[in-house]
């Protein structure tokens, strides 16, 4: 979206995005599982290091920068350049920092005509705080990937989350209840990250970037789906520490997918978009795997068929595209198959 799409180059200097690139590469390097509040707390080195404010976010920009200059990976760049690469790092990895987050939300509304306007005219404080909503619509955005993903994601962090709750008990120190094993709600965890970090920050991305929208749909998908299926609570309270549980609640998921039509899996994520994107996708019981693979007998041992000559493969008719493919692809298919036929004689 941001190499491909309108924005670099108009909205954003490559050198900036070249910088929020590497930033995402780059924003939780040596990380250590734990969050600022237990580095300040307890008074680690890093907290003694970077005065107790967003200190794992500038240990990440410090490894970030170390290791870019020790690869010298934008060493052929003129010095201006590099230091517009920096700059645009700094600012992406230092908006990670989840103390920040609503202060991004509020001041969204500043980025204003940022894409009508030419690169030359746009302001510094707008291109800044782009970058740092789009690290931040990344950072938070696990909720928005189809279900298996987002489940597995979920059950990561949420382990991340009491393991350090583990540790700050053992060191006599306040759980809250998100980190504490005998408190935590899990589906009522995510469904409050979904609903106060994630989803409004969605909205307002969408504003400017139609493609949110469709991460919103499979964010709306994603909150049915905890709120549905029973067993989900039992795979995030167990966590890592029990795989086999998480693979039943996922199979029990997908069972229940195919029942009901397919509410959106990995599979039928980009079937099953808007109707401003996507042509009907035919009937709602989907068939079942043996019908849409069916079984064929093994070939017979012998020498492989001849090759059809050119001639007959010109010849061939195109193929009509799929009745569920999008409709802004499928004019690009039928293209390709009349560049493959040649020029018309």
């Amino acid at each position: 979206m941001v190499v491909n799409g309108r924005m670099c180059g108009r909205v954003l200097e490559w050198a900036e995005v070249l910088g929020l690139l590497l930033a995402a590469v780059g924003h939780d390097a040596g990380h250590g599982g734990t969050n600022n509040e237990f580095e300040v707390s307890t008074g680690t080195a890093l907290a003694a290091r970077y005065g107790g404010s967003s200190v794992l976010e500038q240990h990440h920009l410090e490894r970030t920068l170390e290791a870019l200059q020790a690869t010298q990976l934008i060493g052929h760049l003129e010095a201006p350049t590099q230091e517009l690469v920096r700059a645009a790092i700094r600012e992406a990895i230092l908006a990670t920092d989840m103390a920040r987050h609503f202060e991004l939300i509020r001041n969204a509304e500043y980025l204003g005509d940022v894409f009508d306007r030419p690169l030359a005219e746009s302001s510094p404080l707008q291109r800044r705080l782009l970058i740092s909503l789009l690290i931040k619509a990344a950072d938070v955005s696990n909720p928005t990937r189809p279900f298996p993903q987002a489940l597995d994601s979920a059950v990561r962090c949420l382990a991340e989350f009491t393991a350090q709750g583990d540790r700050e008990k053992t060191l006599g120190l306040k759980v809250p209840p998100l980190r504490d094993r005998a408190l935590l709600e899990p589906v009522k965890a995510q469904l409050d990250f979904i609903a106060f970090i994630v989803k409004p920050l969605f909205v307002i991305m969408s504003r400017s970037f139609p493609v949110f929208l469709l991460c919103l749909r499979t964010l709306n998908h994603n909150v049915r789906n905890y709120k549905q299926h029973g067993p989900l609570a039992r795979c995030l309270a167990a966590g890592r520490d029990q795989p086999a549980l998480v693979q039943e609640a996922l199979a029990q998921w997908a069972a229940l997918q195919l029942q009901e039509g397919g509410l959106l899996s990995a599979s039928s994520s980009f079937k099953r978009l808007p109707r401003l994107v996507s042509a009907p996708c035919g009937p709602t019981q989907r068939p079942g795997p043996s019908q849409r693979h069916p079984a064929q007998p093994p070939p017979a041992a012998g020498p492989l068929p001849p090759h059809p000559p050119a001639s007959a493969a010109r010849s061939r008719p195109p193929a009509p595209p799929p009745s569920g493919l999008p409709l802004l692809l499928a004019p690009a298919r039928t293209r390709l198959h009349s560049r493959a036929r040649g020029p018309e004689r």
